[in-house]
């Protein structure tokens, strides 16, 4: 009896392991109930943290605050709270009337009734809530959330506040004489005293402030003749009134110039920094009779089609800035049309001015789409040519005092002092690679690495090469220092600045936070490194996650987020993740213990996935790695189809969670996987003048590969690639016999027609010529290479069922370029089903789109790798008559197949011998 009873145990247990064992997979119910942890911040004194759960509960929000302390914890349904600069209070509203004041780490609560709309405003010690009790009311109430005292201001229209600063303006409306009259009052909120400041009838256009030095400029909007003019004042704290610093005209500036919008206060508050518009020129109206023509020459710097982009949207150069010099009003322009303002601080500008397309895409080979650098004074607006059509980028230092940049002919960065005019090569003592790691693009050598931080005062800059960090001084004067001591070269290791100290100024001494990843695991983590310190950086964390990978791969962008530190401690929060586990939040001060703030993991509740980084020989001899994901109840036993998804190189991504969703373009990983199939993302290593191929060498051989697992069913592979991975898919296709399904989204096929096409106005030859599709040459130059690597070319090659997903309004590839490949394999009889989308872009913005392709292309690969039924659109079509009515998703009977194509191979073979006579030879005498 007791040998029953204990073989009647072990079966119920067995029992309820295989009940709990099988988890339920992920289907389409789940992409929008998926909670996510986000928005986390910590308080000065890091002792409290917020955070919210998107999708808690259900198409909710839930916002938590914690202490890190000790078990003390708040929830609230929607909503979110804010954690006061003295870290004593937080403060919880959402869209209902009342708003809470939470004294942290107690149950003491206050709750402000009828709370309507507000604000806050801090600064070092204070945080001030500023707030009306109904909508419709005018009073205004302040309050300091440290001291409690607070005022309320009676008739306030509206006000301006600057976050850090102890002033609000605000403003009063009255009636005069049938004219509203506005007035500007600065508010001293420590005592509550108020000033005038200006009065008018014109219309207040917004404020800036400098706290630092108690300033405040305002544009004032007037019509006058039925124009706009804009005017600029200004108030300082101790004068009595605003003075006005610029009227609507400005001096010295074309005639009718206008200005936008007020932008800062320089450092030191002596100059003010604004935008302008030019006058629009005047437009002959063309004769609606006469014939409307472009006319295209050879001889404009731009083509024709940019022009007539530039015309219907001429906000797209971007603003025109000006600075004002406040002791004199001097009005100096800093640049006009055409040039880019890409660095600015106190002393200088840094632009850049070209003639040619603005997307550069024509910069390799036509001298008016690359760059004129010019350094231009914020003090008097003078300027200095420092380099006339070129693609070197120029970086201002902080404080003005130099200039650096990559000098790819020397392979070297060089600085030069902007005072004297003296250059130096900053970097020649140093033996090492500047330029991004394994970058196999025709302008490789353009293509460098990043300046991480600057030195206090100046001195020396921080600049990362494709492993290790260096302090180079400025001047060239100083040995450069590798500050991680070649540590990220002996041991794959890339390191950055972690993302809250990029570009930062750092002081002599400090101690930095570096992320660090390693190319050969692809572990992630931190190290430290205190300036000037001998020997290697110091291990904080590394393992099997993402934390912050900053810029290691920059064409792929791994993720992850920069440390949280509190202001006045060192305690911060990080986010962490892994292939197998959910991005959530986690508080630490030493970056080597770690505690759990949120614990969000839907995954567990479903068959996830596990991911495997793999290594291959690829057919030319070489290595290659990717990612193998598997599902989580993976059993060695079975047999399981594979979807290889891929674009450039993706064993980065090794510990990126993926979050299930809708299919807007690439492949649903975690969807797919759960669903019983395996999937390979493989790096592919390019060659120039090889795209294809490249594709071809890493993918065909990771297939072979995995073909030979015990656990793969070789006969029942695809592909699946969007935009370039499309491309890809379509190469492949052309060249393998091995897949047994492929779809391709957005993708390519005809490397001539989109040579000489555009992409909203923009030439597209850049992008073959320099760029991802890595040809190195003109098409007259090696009209072999094109053909070679367009897929139409070899259509009749294809023998792998195709899906394709294009959209109508593509501005990345054409539309017809997708008709083009589509109308080619439906001529030569293969399968091959286009699924077209209107009024959507090179990926399916809209909801519907994507839930509609989400579905179809489940649909086409489970019924070529899993032998599950097709779909009727897939069978008969869907008449264009049915667009909208009849969708087609039902399932047919199980072996109901689609038939063949228009023609029948015999058919087909008669067409194609008629085809192959031999041209007659016609004689011309």
């Amino acid at each position: 009896m007791k040998y029953i009873f204990s073989v009647a145990f072990v079966f119920i247990q067995l029992l309820i392991s295989e009940i709990y064992a099988q988890k339920p997979v992920i289907d389409s119910s789940i992409y929008n109930e998926w909670p996510k942890a986000q928005d986390a911040s910590i308080s000065n004194d890091g002792k409290y943290i917020t955070y919210t759960i998107d999708k808690l509960p259900l198409r909710g929000m839930t916002a938590i605050l914690m202490s890190t302390q000790n078990k003390w914890r708040m929830e609230k349904t929607g909503g979110g709270f804010r954690i006061t600069a003295d870290s004593r209070k937080a403060i919880y509203g959402n869209s209902s009337d009342s708003l809470t004041i939470i004294t942290l780490g107690t149950d003491s609560t206050e709750i402000i009734p009828h709370f309507c709309r507000g604000n806050f405003i801090s600064n070092d010690r204070d945080t001030w809530l500023i707030y009306y009790l109904t909508d419709s009311s005018k009073e205004m109430f302040v309050r300091n959330l440290r001291t409690g005292w607070a005022i309320s201001i009676s008739q306030v229209a509206n006000y301006f506040s600057s976050d850090g600063g102890n002033i609000l303006i605000i403003r009063r409306d009255s009636k005069k004489e049938g004219k509203v009259i506005q007035s500007l009052e600065w508010v001293d909120i420590r005592n509550g005293n108020l000033t005038t400041i200006w009065q008018g009838t014109g219309i207040v256009k917004g404020c800036i402030f400098n706290k630092k030095y108690m300033q405040v400029a305002f544009p004032i909007e007037d019509t006058k003749n039925n124009q706009i003019q804009r005017s600029i004042w200004y108030y300082k704290d101790g004068i009595s009134k605003a003075v006005n610093l610029i009227g609507s005209e400005l001096p010295g500036f074309d005639s009718g110039s206008q200005i936008e919008y007020l932008d800062h206060f320089s450092e030191d508050g002596d100059r003010l920094f604004f935008s302008y518009k030019k006058p629009s020129e005047k437009i002959n109206k063309a004769d609606p009779n006469a014939m409307q023509v472009d006319v295209w020459s050879y001889t404009d710097t731009r083509l024709q089609s940019d022009q007539l982009h530039e015309i219907k949207d001429p906000s797209y150069e971007g603003p025109n800035m000006a600075v004002i010099r406040i002791k004199d009003r001097q009005v100096f322009p800093l640049n006009i049309p055409g040039e880019l303002n890409r660095y600015i601080n106190d002393r200088f500008v840094l632009l850049y001015h070209r003639d040619g397309d603005a997307r550069l895409s024509e910069s390799h080979w036509n001298r008016a789409s690359r760059f004129s650098v010019f350094l231009v004074s914020t003090e008097d607006g003078s300027r200095k040519l420092i380099k006339e059509h070129t693609l070197l980028q120029y970086q201002l230092s902080p404080e003005g005092k130099y200039l650096i940049w990559y000098e790819s002919k020397q392979k070297n960065y060089l600085s030069m002092e902007i005072s004297t005019g003296v250059v130096k090569n900053i970097t020649k003592a140093i033996s090492t690679d500047w330029t991004e790691y394994e970058n196999d693009h025709p302008d490789a050598a353009e293509d460098v690495g990043a300046i991480s931080g600057w030195l206090k005062g100046d001195t020396a800059v921080l600049l990362h090469d494709q492993n290790d960090i260096w302090l180079v001084d400025l001047s060239g004067r100083i040995l450069p220092l590798c500050l991680t001591n070649r540590y990220g070269r002996r041991n794959h290791i890339a390191f950055r600045l972690a993302n809250d100290e990029r570009h930062a100024i750092l002081s002599p001494g400090q101690s930095i936070l570096l992320s660090a990843f390693n190319r050969a695991t692809k572990d992630n983590g931190f190290y430290s490194k205190s300036l000037f310190e001998k020997g290697d950086p110091t291990l904080l964390t590394m393992g099997p996650y993402v934390y912050e990978v900053a810029d290691h791969n920059p064409k792929r962008g791994i993720g992850g987020q920069a440390p949280v530190k509190a202001r006045d401690e060192e305690a911060y929060i990080v986010w962490r993740m892994s292939a197998t586990e959910s991005p959530n939040f986690f508080y630490t001060r030493n970056f080597v213990n770690f505690s759990p703030i949120s614990e969000e993991h839907p995954e567990k509740k479903c068959n996830w996935l596990t991911s495997e980084l793999i290594s291959w020989k690829t057919l030319d001899g070489g290595i290659s790695q990717g990612v193998l994901y598997k599902p989580e109840n993976f059993d060695p036993k079975k047999k399981y189809p594979v979807i290889f998804y891929y674009y450039e190189r993706m064993s980065d991504e090794l510990n990126q969670f993926r979050y299930p969703e809708v299919s807007s373009d690439r492949l649903d990983i975690p969807t797919y996987v759960s669903n019983g199939y395996l999937i390979l993302a493989p790096d592919v290593h390019y060659k120039i003048g090889e795209t294809g191929q490249s594709a071809v060498n890493s993918i065909v051989s990771a297939a072979r590969w995995l073909s030979k697992q015990p656990w793969v069913d070789s006969t029942k592979m695809g592909l699946q690639g969007h935009s370039f991975g499309g491309y890809e898919t379509n190469y492949v296709i052309t060249h393998s016999h091995l897949f047994a399904a492929a779809c391709s989204a957005s993708g390519l096929s005809d490397y001539i027609s989109s040579y000489g096409s555009l992409i909203d106005g923009y030439s597209e030859e850049g992008l073959f010529e320099m760029s991802q599709n890595r040809i190195g040459a003109t098409l007259w130059q090696r009209p072999d290479l094109y053909i070679k690597n367009s897929p139409i070319f070899r259509a009749n090659q294809v023998t792998t069922p195709l899906l394709m997903m294009h959209t109508t309004n593509d501005g990345i590839y054409h539309f017809s370029d997708a008709v083009e490949f589509f109308t080619g394999l439906r001529r030569l009889g293969k399968k091959v089903w286009m699924l077209q989308y209107d009024n959507e872009d090179h990926s399916l913005l809209g909801e519907a789109a994507a839930i509609d392709y989400t579905i179809r292309m489940r649909q086409f690969f489970d019924h070529y790798l899993k032998g599950a039924p097709a779909p009727k659109w897939m069978v008969e079509g869907i008449p264009a008559s049915e667009k909208g009515i009849d969708d087609g998703l039902q399932l047919e009977p199980p072996g109901v197949e689609p038939g063949p194509g228009l023609l029948t191979p015999e058919e087909q073979k008669k067409v194609d011998s008629l085809m192959h006579r031999k041209p007659i030879t016609v004689t011309i005498k």
